[in-house]
């Protein structure tokens, strides 16, 4: 038996987006659904701290998404593989992330 959450419909999904604010969006990346949210920072090194210290709390939920790091821009998109979509994983790692995005002064949405 998997020990990984259920994947939630759509709706759910959206009306649990309003909590995680304007940056993150339900979006079809590769046929599935995800979640996704850009990054802005004044300066480079900025956006690399931010990175860095993402990862700690990606290997605390043992939850791996996709970042893409362009200069000063960051976008981490996010779902899970087992189940097919998205799953209460993917929206606390949403939020672990935000939290250390605004901690490292990301720009406003």
């Amino acid at each position: 038996m998997s020990s990984r959450p259920p994947a939630l419909s759509d709706a759910a999904v959206r009306d649990v987006l309003g909590h995680l604010g304007d940056r993150w969006s339900l979006v079809n990346r590769d046929g599935k659904a995800s979640l996704a949210a850009t990054f802005r920072f004044a300066v480079p090194r900025a956006a690399e701290d931010f990175v860095v210290d993402a990862f700690g709390a990606i290997d605390a939920l043992d939850h791996h998404p996709v970042i893409e790091i362009a200069y000063t821009t960051v976008t981490v998109s996010t779902s899970t593989h087992e189940p097919l979509g998205i799953t209460q994983l993917d929206l606390d790692l949403a939020a672990a992330v935000s939290d250390l995005a605004e901690r490292h002064g990301a720009l406003g949405s």
